[in-house]
């Protein structure tokens, strides 16, 4: 991923689970794995409102990214 496409993610203030799956060059069924296993402290996506797709806070992502990089 380039600088400039990192930095157009984390001036998001919110992510889908497709774009997390992008990020991490995983599936989207991989992020679901990773939300139902609370070992790994995935952050839990927020529902912005009824009947909305799952979103993340891109801040909680960046931190649990780092934390994994660090461990």
């Amino acid at each position: 991923m380039t600088n400039q496409k990192v930095e157009d993610k984390k001036q998001k203030k919110y992510m889908t689970s497709r774009e997390v799956a992008a990020r991490f060059e995983v599936s989207i069924r991989t992020i679901v794995r990773w939300r139902g296993n609370p070992s790994n402290g995935m952050p839990e996506p927020v529902i912005l409102a009824s009947g909305s797709h799952n979103r993340y806070l891109t801040s909680e992502i960046d931190a649990w990214e780092d934390a994994a990089k660090n461990n």
